[in-house]
């Protein structure tokens, strides 16, 4: 469990000035296309790095805060699935 003070942090309730707004927020949802029926393939090179496909996975700052792997884990988890990484400034582990 985390302290309300962290919690609310990660989950931007520190940033809202007026929650009436936020709620009011609506997102148009878009799924992707049946890909089943897609012949070529959806990998690419990305600053001559092969990928899987060219999406990647966002930097999502402070992961540290929430688990004691972090942005670690996320880097793992990309390049186990041939995906592009991008590391917050605001890691909480050190690119190196």
């Amino acid at each position: 469990m985390l302290a309300p003070p962290m919690y609310n942090y990660i989950n931007g309730a520190d940033q809202i000035q007026d929650s009436d707004q936020f709620y009011n927020i609506q997102m148009k949802l878009r799924g992707m296309a049946n890909l089943k029926y897609f012949t070529d393939p959806i990998s690419c090179s990305i600053m001559g790095n092969k990928c899987n496909s060219p999406i990647m996975l966002g930097p999502a700052p402070q992961q540290g805060m929430v688990h004691k792997d972090g942005e670690l884990a996320s880097a793992k988890a990309a390049a186990e699935l041939g995906q592009m990484f991008v590391l917050s400034i605001q890691s909480t582990f050190c690119i190196e």
